[in-house]
């Protein structure tokens, strides 16, 4: 049995508004086993927060059932309630905790961790790149990437903005290839373009 750390992020842009959910989980060589970004729809940030753990959990669950997790998210109350030091009175949230509740019996163990905002960084970002695409497609870096270099065929941006799409996705030891999926995508959405 090994243990796997995810950190979760929920986040809404109106509260409610458009949202979105990031999380990324990790074994114990530090390497990344799941990762995920997806828009929600319309959500409050409680329901965004919820639902990152959710579709976390059920994309862990097939393949890491026999594992412990430990849960990290900057949301004290969702760790709260998860942990029982907070009740859940909105009637939203309690079928979301439930919910949760379900899926926690799949693993081994299952802990809930508050850690401060700056140490989430990474599932923040994921929440945040759901919400600029709005769920045009799943978290799919390889295949964005490569249809960010392809659509300059397909639209008209200048040739400055072609150019830093591909500066920025070589990828080196220093890991831009990452930050050019992240950009590249930023990108793509301020110019519009349908991937």
């Amino acid at each position: 049995m090994t243990k796997l750390i995810v950190y979760t992020d929920g986040g809404s842009r109106g509260n409610p508004g458009i949202a979105g959910v990031g999380a990324v989980a990790y074994d114990q060589t530090e390497a990344k086993v799941k990762e995920i970004a997806n828009y929600i729809g319309k959500a409050t940030n409680n329901v965004a927060e919820y639902k990152a753990v959710i579709q976390i959990l059920e994309e862990l669950q097939a393949e890491y059932s026999d594992n412990s997790l430990e849960v990290r998210s900057d949301s004290q109350l969702l760790v709260k309630q998860l942990t029982g030091e907070y009740r859940v009175k909105n009637k939203r949230l309690k079928k979301l905790y439930n919910q949760i509740k379900s899926l926690v019996k799949e693993f081994a163990t299952v802990d809930f961790v508050h850690i401060p905002r700056e140490e989430n960084k990474e599932a923040d970002l994921l929440a945040n790149l759901a919400m600029d695409r709005r769920g045009k497609e799943r978290w799919e870096p390889e295949k964005i990437i490569e249809e960010l270099l392809a659509s300059k065929k397909k639209v008209n941006l200048s040739s400055k903005y072609q150019e830093l799409i591909a500066e920025l996705a070589v990828k080196d030891d220093e890991g831009s290839f990452e930050h050019g999926v992240y950009y590249g995508i930023l990108l793509a959405n301020k110019f519009e373009i349908d991937l």
